[in-house]
């Protein structure tokens, strides 16, 4: 085959020396043909990059899709900003959707890990590299969470418990296994709700169960109307057009 190959390439160069009118016309075609693929080659890149259409001719997910057009990540990210799939991965996963198709028992839950969320909202983060194409402009207005210092307290704790004067039980006030704090572990979605990361008094009670406030109807205060302040980030500025 290859030889062959070299024979074709050997003998039209020959010709096109012998013929230099053919090589302008040869020069001129190419060149035709390439100006007329640059808008399907940018079309084909726009859609497999930044259109969440592409990713649902595999992922047929409705009800993600939906979520997350709700939610306050849509119109600043694509599936790629946050999945971290980059677009060298699309020919093996091309391969396995055709040859080796994965099991429904092989499907999980995702993990989000912490770093996809730090990205994006620490300042320092923005030195971690994207796989996605949201623009630098959108990532650094985005808001940051590095001077708030509750947010601060929980990602630098030295042990998941918070301790029994912040509200955890006897049985956990001894342990004293390594920070592995993550971001969703306070912003959890509800079951079976993706793409909603809005934080929530139960997120808060997962390990501050025991934390409660005494007077009439306290019951009904959320943790977050006296907590909330710690919280809040900062943001450099209004979302570009």
């Amino acid at each position: 085959m290859f030889r062959r190959l070299r024979g074709w390439i050997r003998g039209s160069a020959a010709h096109l020396r012998e013929r230099p009118a053919h090589l302008v016309f040869v020069v001129c075609a190419l060149l035709a043909g390439g100006l007329a693929g640059v808008p399907t080659g940018e079309g084909v890149y726009r859609y497999t990059w930044t259109d969440s259409r592409f990713c649902d001719d595999c992922h047929i997910h409705d009800y993600a899709n939906q979520a997350w057009e709700k939610s306050v990540h849509a119109g600043l990210t694509t599936c790629h900003d946050c999945h971290r799939v980059p677009i060298s991965h699309y020919p093996r996963n091309l391969w396995r959707a055709a040859f080796d198709r994965p099991q429904r028992k092989d499907i999980h839950r995702p993990h989000v890990e912490t770093v996809i969320c730090t990205q994006c909202h620490l300042r320092e983060g923005l030195e971690e590299e994207l796989t996605g194409p949201m623009s630098p402009a959108v990532r650094r207005r985005v808001v940051k969470i590095d001077d708030s210092p509750l947010h601060s307290l929980h990602l630098d704790a030295e042990k998941r418990s918070p301790g029994a004067y912040r509200g955890a039980g006897d049985d956990t006030a001894e342990n004293t296994e390594p920070s592995s704090i993550d971001c969703v572990d306070c912003h959890v979605s509800p079951e079976d709700e993706a793409h909603q990361f809005t934080a929530t008094a139960s997120g808060c009670v997962e390990c501050h169960e025991h934390q409660s406030v005494e007077g009439l109807g306290t019951n009904l205060i959320d943790c977050r109307e006296c907590h909330f302040d710690g919280f809040l980030g900062t943001v450099a500025g209004p979302y570009p057009p």
